[in-house]
């Protein structure tokens, strides 16, 4: 005998008494604030994008000043250096140290452009989201029991748990922006736009049945939409997109790891283009300006070239040298085996050279050596005095590699 059709529809109705169902989201039900916290831990990191940008500026600021000041260094030593050979040898470094400080003067700029455009664009979105659940918060109030956007917790067909953004959604709470500090930044860890993994399907509150959110309302329903229209392809982008409302699912927080060709996340896009553009130009510590110098000189062929000539008394390219094992183990014989070396040995030689006070020409260096020599106006000063006086030797032999110049 075949069943009757009456029990197929007696099933359905027994399912629908006994499994539990949770409205849609075209209630205008609030949203509870957990599904939101990834996003907006996201963009509390991008409101202190500043730092993150300042704080690598900061570096290669510092970078480019101290292989500045081997450049001044370098050249006060050529012409100073008592050995012709010595001073030879430190002009063609000097040169060398003169094109990586420019070098460093333009990756500087890069830097400060593409950094630029980075915070810009993290303003735009981290502006746009919270301005979207300042909205969501305003309309809620505290504890609402009658309505509202936002919930942390629902208790009951008209009892609920609001504490505000502060303290769930830190990160989407209009705050102000602090200024990039002269000092350690205070963020220099990169947003991470991969930790917002996306919530497919927000629904109401089970418990909380109160309505009144309009701005979660169905996007199709011209009654109770913001505009009192029906939103074009029956969306509502929130939050610069990261919060996306239609009729099926109602609610989603979308994942931004991949951004890409996703129009609704233009702005998120954009963004992380920035982010990558910026993150990949590499920079090296500010404590190893050394090490940089050291590692463009074996590279150089103006340099080598010169050193050849006159460490080793031959004339060749720069491209022969490098293939010279010989004439290349002269050199680091002189200059160091390694850029330890180059520290240690022949920039130590440079940095002690003495150098006398002259009040008369505002020279007055710590310790009374090159070392002493840290900034351009020091810089400026003794340039202008080896150019414009005379220089006479040593008055006794406790002084000699001391340089001491008599003024009329």
């Amino acid at each position: 005998m075949n069943p009757s059709p009456n029990k197929g529809y007696i099933l359905i109705f027994w399912l629908a008494l006994v499994v539990p169902t949770q409205a849609a989201r075209t209630a205008k039900h609030a949203a509870l604030t957990q599904p939101f916290v990834k996003l907006c831990t996201l963009i509390g990191e991008l409101k202190m994008t500043h730092e993150y940008v300042n704080d690598k500026l900061k570096r290669q600021a510092d970078l480019t000043r101290k292989l500045q000041i081997l450049v001044d260094q370098l050249d006060i030593y050529s012409r100073t250096a008592a050995d012709p050979d010595e001073s030879r040898l430190a002009t063609a470094l000097t040169g060398s140290a003169r094109q990586v400080a420019d070098e460093n003067r333009q990756t500087q700029a890069t830097l400060t452009r593409l950094g630029l455009t980075l915070a810009i664009r993290a303003g735009v979105v981290a502006g746009q989201a919270t301005e979207f659940f300042e909205i969501m918060d305003q309309v809620t109030g505290d504890n609402p029991t009658a309505g509202g956007c936002l919930i942390d917790a629902g208790s009951g067909a008209a009892v609920s748990s609001y504490t505000g953004l502060q303290t769930k959604l830190a990160g989407c709470k209009s705050t102000k922006i602090p200024e990039a500090t002269a000092g350690a930044a205070k963020q220099t860890k990169k947003a991470d736009f991969g930790a917002v993994t996306g919530e497919n399907d927000i629904q109401q509150p089970g418990s909380y049945t109160q309505t009144g959110c309009v701005l979660l309302e169905d996007p199709d329903d011209s009654a109770n939409t913001p505009g009192g229209v029906a939103t074009r392809s029956n969306k509502l982008l929130y939050a610069a997109g990261a919060v996306q409302l239609d009729a099926t699912p109602g609610l989603q927080v979308k994942p931004l790891k991949n951004t890409e060709g996703e129009t609704t996340l233009s702005r998120y896009d954009e963004l992380k283009q920035a982010q990558t553009a910026f993150d990949q130009i590499e920079i090296a510590d500010p404590a190893e300006a050394d090490e940089v110098l050291y590692e463009f000189i074996l590279q150089d062929h103006t340099f080598l070239k010169a050193a050849a000539a006159i460490i080793s008394n031959v004339t060749k390219t720069g491209a022969q040298v490098m293939a010279d094992k010989s004439i290349m183990e002269q050199i680091k014989a002189k200059i160091g085996k390694d850029d330890a070396a180059f520290t240690s040995t022949y920039l130590k030689t440079v940095r002690d050279k003495a150098i006398a006070d002259n009040s008369d020409w505002g020279i007055k260096l710590t310790g009374k050596k090159l070392s002493g020599l840290t900034n351009t106006e020091e810089y400026a000063h003794l340039l202008t005095f080896f150019a414009l006086t005379s220089q006479t030797q040593p008055e006794n032999k406790e002084c000699d590699s001391q340089v001491r110049v008599k003024t009329a």
